[in-house]
């Protein structure tokens, strides 16, 4: 067993390519030698795997033995990770996870468990104060149309470039609101500068507004 060693130079969440003392499955083996991506991107995975028997498993720049179905669960929580780290970029574009530290298959995957853990983390304190029922993908466009089908309707200019939008039977009301032209502060909510737009939402019009909700940039 490897060992969980430590590839000079690399650091976790980097995806690793071939190197000339990169360990593989012997040759003699039906997928000898055969590297396979399991996720990449943010969270680095590459698989080594002989049929039926196992084989090595590359993180970040760690190399670690793992059986078939430690490969397996390597794999699904990799795939997993990757998908909510994705969900989160949709919103919060230079999001990272945390790099961690592992020395050994298990240790690999409850790290990859751990990152989609993070971002659901991440994801859910940035939509906390969304409007219900809507999806964090839309952009202004698409949410402006959703509104008006709900019933709301335009109100009146804000103060800072923007309008607000009421529904005059529920009284909830929407404040789509333009990036700021100066930013960010100290005391400012740094979702304001993620795109050209964000929001604010309150369920009825004496309620108290909820933090800024990014809208991405797109149709």
């Amino acid at each position: 067993m490897d060992g969980g060693r430590r590839d000079e130079g690399v650091w976790p969440g980097t995806n690793v390519k071939y190197s000339p003392d990169q360990p593989r499955v012997p040759a003699g083996h039906p997928d000898g030698g055969q590297w396979t991506d399991a996720g990449g991107g943010e969270t680095g995975v590459e698989l080594a795997q002989a049929r039926g028997r196992g084989g090595n498993v590359r993180v970040g720049g760690y190399t670690f033995e793992a059986t078939p179905a430690q490969i397996m669960r390597l794999s699904n929580a990799t795939n997993a990770a990757e998908a909510a780290v994705s969900r989160v970029r949709d919103i919060d574009p230079s999001w990272r996870p945390r790099p961690g530290l592992y020395e050994s298959a298990e240790g690999a995957i409850s790290h990859q468990i751990g990152i989609e853990a993070e971002a659901n983390a991440r994801f859910n304190e940035l939509r906390r104060d969304a409007i219900p029922g809507t999806s964090h993908d839309w952009g202004a466009n698409r949410l402006r149309k959703e509104l008006s089908n709900r019933g709301f309707t335009y109100k009146r200019a804000t103060r800072d470039p923007g309008m607000l939008l009421e529904n005059g039977t529920s009284t909830e009301q929407v404040r789509i609101m333009k990036r700021p032209i100066k930013g960010p502060s100290k005391m400012e909510p740094p979702q304001k500068f993620y795109f050209q737009h964000y929001y604010r939402y309150r369920a009825r019009n004496d309620k108290k507004w909820g933090q800024p909700v990014p809208v991405p940039d797109k149709d």
